[in-house]
């Protein structure tokens, strides 16, 4: 299965706001039709959870560093 992830703009401001910013997930392919089994759980929950995780610690720190 392959797709992308859309995220809002990001800047060192979104950790103050405390919001949870949407990401909107698509699946380009999926041959194995993969995406009704995943779709609940993985990539419209744990995915999207997990990328703010990662640009909230690592991107919004080094933003502020700048």
């Amino acid at each position: 299965m392959k797709g992308t992830f859309e995220l809002p703009e990001v800047s060192n401001d979104i950790d103050d706001e405390g919001d949870e910013w949407e990401v909107k997930p698509s699946v380009k392919e999926d041959p194995q039709n993969l995406r009704p089994r995943y779709e609940a759980t993985i990539i419209k929950k744990q995915a999207p959870a997990a990328l703010r995780k990662v640009i909230k610690e690592q991107f919004v720190n080094e933003l502020k560093q700048k």
